[in-house]
């Protein structure tokens, strides 16, 4: 495994433009390094549909307690236990 961070110019804020111009910033640092990879960014703020329709907030999760289907998120969320 090969971990390294990448210097890119961080947009702030939290509207959608300021965190998809981050992505953008992002990705195009790690092609300078990478040129041959292929990204998939996998958000909900993602400018590919895929990583849309991958993201934790649109991928389902059936929990038959609840008898429906919720968020993968909101999964994750929900099993959160917190200790005093």
């Amino acid at each position: 495994m090969q971990v390294y961070s990448p210097e890119f110019t961080w947009n702030g804020g939290f509207a959608v433009s300021q965190k998809q111009k981050n992505i953008t910033a992002l990705h195009a640092a790690h092609r300078k390094r990478f040129p041959e990879g292929i990204i998939l960014e996998i958000s909900s703020k993602s400018l590919q549909e895929a990583g849309v329709k991958l993201s934790a907030f649109n991928l389902n999760k059936y929990v038959p307690e609840l008898e429906a289907s919720i968020p993968v998120a909101c999964v994750f969320q929900g099993g959160k236990i917190f200790a005093v």
